[in-house]
């Protein structure tokens, strides 16, 4: 694609980060990601994929500024880094780049090509550079969440009240505890691991909820939801953020709930094809050993509501 990687990346937005602090001025970051970028691989083979991302690459090229900082942040994921913007004008750009991104051909009339993005602000959602990466992590999870092929600023989640809501009506929330309690992860680790999955899929944003399942500023629940999220960005190699830990280093809680986002974000709708995708990121991403619990899981959970549609027949 002809553009900086993910270890240039970081040094360059912890530098924009001492800048900004310097000057007193703000930035914003773009995390973007292309929707079931795996069919079009599948469909028409990994050359026009390669095709498909440097197109993408050009988009964005086309729609930065001199001043702005682009990089592919890794597999089909690009960051952007646009100093002195605030975060109307960081959406303008967004959807400027969504835009253009569903006018590419990817090589065949059954595919189209689109991408999610989250746009998170420093310093008004984060107070360091790891901070405001996982922000607009979080964001683009949310985009994803809420149907994929849109813009979603982490301020917005955070306005409606999504922030450490746990809500057991909650696919994702719900398959989360049912995880935990097949690995036998305790009370407190759950619980963590339930407000961080809320958080986000943004599952009950703009929904009232009962004030019982609001885990209050301070609560053990919230510090377990935010040790969960700083964890589970981590990776088995070793190549994570914020500490770059390796393997059983990695704290239990954030390895879990690493498999559950990767599997989250895959949008897969059958279980074989999750299951390709999360060996994929097995030994790298993610623990190998979790991968093959949370598959069993998928699929004992998958007998199990075959043999009630079965006897309901």
């Amino acid at each position: 694609t002809g553009i900086h990687n993910y270890r240039h990346f970081r040094e360059t937005l912890t530098m924009e980060v001492r800048r900004a602090d310097r000057y007193a001025e703000a930035f914003c970051l773009l995390m973007m990601d292309l929707d079931h970028f795996k069919a079009v691989n599948d469909t028409v083979g990994h050359q026009q994929g390669d095709e498909v991302l440097r197109a993408v690459g050009g988009i964005l090229r086309q729609c930065s500024r001199e001043s702005d900082y682009l990089a592919r942040y890794g597999g089909e994921e690009f960051v952007m880094i646009l100093p002195r913007t605030g975060l109307a004008e960081a959406r303008t750009v967004a959807e400027r780049i969504r835009s253009r991104v569903r006018e590419i051909d990817p090589g065949s009339p059954a595919l189209t090509v689109s991408m999610s993005i989250g746009v998170a602000a420093y310093p008004q959602t984060a107070a360091d550079a790891d901070g405001v990466l996982r922000a607009a992590d979080v964001a683009l999870l949310r985009a994803k969440a809420a149907g994929r092929n849109r813009v979603c600023l982490y301020a917005e989640g955070a306005a409606e009240g999504g922030e450490g809501i746990v809500t057991p009506q909650s696919p994702a929330v719900s398959l989360g505890r049912h995880f935990a309690r097949t690995l036998g992860l305790d009370e407190q680790e759950t619980a963590g691991l339930a407000a961080a999955l809320a958080v986000l899929t943004g599952a009950a944003g703009g929904q009232e909820r009962p004030a019982a399942l609001l885990p209050p500023e301070g609560s053990e629940a919230a510090a377990g939801a935010m040790y969960a999220l700083l964890s589970s960005t981590e990776r088995w190699d070793g190549t994570g953020y914020p500490e770059g830990l390796r393997g059983r280093a990695i704290p239990r809680v954030g390895r879990v709930l690493a498999v559950l986002r990767a599997y989250l974000a895959c949008g897969a709708s059958e279980t074989r094809e999750a299951s390709r995708y999360l060996w994929r990121l097995a030994g790298d991403q993610l623990d190998p050993g979790l991968v093959q619990r949370f598959i069993a899981c998928l699929a004992a959970a998958e007998g199990r509501e075959a043999g009630h549609r079965a006897a309901a027949s």
